[in-house]
Order: structure tokens, then sequence, then C-alpha cells
């Protein structure tokens, strides 16, 4: 068996809900979970890092404004950078992302490996059996 069986995989799961109870953040787990029992059924193991924007959404407005980035922030941007794989949970309102998912992701810019081959499904649809679109 090779050495990079042994080194986890290592998820950055984004979750951008605001609302108590938090959907987004169960999807996210749901979505997470899964990725690492498929991982595990091929004899990898995962690493997940999770990041709650709503925590940062301070931040991301400093960011738009002053173009300053906070230690939070960068430790964010860092993990996500660094994750081989990347696991993001938004409400979609009017057919578009959040707000502070749009300003994460804009900061990130070209960072985030350009290899992450995303799926994204809605939290209407919790079991993820239909994939709203793909990229």
């Amino acid at each position: 068996m090779s050495t990079a069986a042994w080194t986890p995989v290592s998820l950055a799961v984004v979750s951008a809900g605001v609302g108590c109870p938090r959907p987004a953040r169960r999807l996210a787990d749901r979505i997470t979970e899964a990725v690492c029992r498929s991982l595990a059924a091929g004899g990898a193991r995962a690493e997940a890092e999770v990041l709650e924007l709503h925590r940062l959404a301070a931040d991301l407005a400093q960011h738009s404004i002053q173009g300053r980035v906070s230690l939070d922030l960068r430790e964010a941007i860092a993990a996500v950078v660094a994750a081989d794989g990347l696991v993001v949970a938004t409400p979609v309102r009017a057919a578009s992302p959040s707000k502070v998912v749009d300003s994460f992701l804009a900061i990130l810019g070209d960072k985030a490996s350009p290899a992450c081959r995303c799926r994204w499904r809605s939290t209407a649809d919790p079991t993820g059996s239909h994939p709203t679109s793909h990229r």
C-alpha cells in the first residue's frame, strides 16, 4: 500500500447559513458525512474543517470597505486553499447564493484549486438526489 493511502484527505466545509436552526449547516454536515463515507469505502480517511461564514460577516464587510483582511478571514482562506476538497452550503434566494458566500468566494478568487469539482445541491432537496447544477 502506498503512503498516500495513509495521508488523510482534507476537506474545507463552508456553511453560510444565518438562520436558526441552520439548514445550510445541516446540509453541509450531510454532504460531508457522505463524502467521508465514500472516501472510507475507498480506503481513505478524511479530515474536515468547518468554516461558519456568519461568524466572518463583519470581517467580510471590513474587507469590502477597506480591503483589510483580518486574521480570522486569513485563516479561513488558508483552510480553503490548503484543502483537497471543498463543500459549500448556502441559502439561495432569488436564484443567487447568499452575499456572504459571494464575498468569500470573491476574496478567494483563483486561490482555490482549479481542480476542485463542484456539485451544487439545494436545501430544498436535502437528500441530494437531485443536483440543481454541476460544474
